[in-house]
């Protein structure tokens, strides 16, 4: 799922694993169902692209506001004469 997601630009690396690790997990939604009348209304793949998309937007909102504060602070500096050598 990680790869398709990602259109093919994800890796998956999978590491050692340790003596705490799961190796499989199993689960039935029938029986969440039985005993709190829970059902799901989104496909697994469906939900974990909405995840990866909104991982995403989160990361780009992030690198604009970063982009926004080198930019202030450049400029800032820059009326201030420090953007020679290593001031920056």
């Amino acid at each position: 799922m990680a790869v398709t997601a990602s259109s093919g630009r994800c890796k998956v690396n999978e590491g050692t694993r340790r003596s705490s690790s799961v190796g499989c997990f199993i689960g039935n939604p029938d029986r969440a169902y039985e005993l709190l009348g829970w059902k799901h209304e989104t496909d697994l793949g469906v939900g974990f692209n909405k995840m990866v998309d909104a991982f995403k937007d989160k990361l780009n909102q992030q690198q604009c506001v970063t982009n926004r504060t080198v930019e202030r602070d450049f400029h800032h500096m820059a009326h201030k004469g420090h953007t020679k050598g290593n001031d920056y």
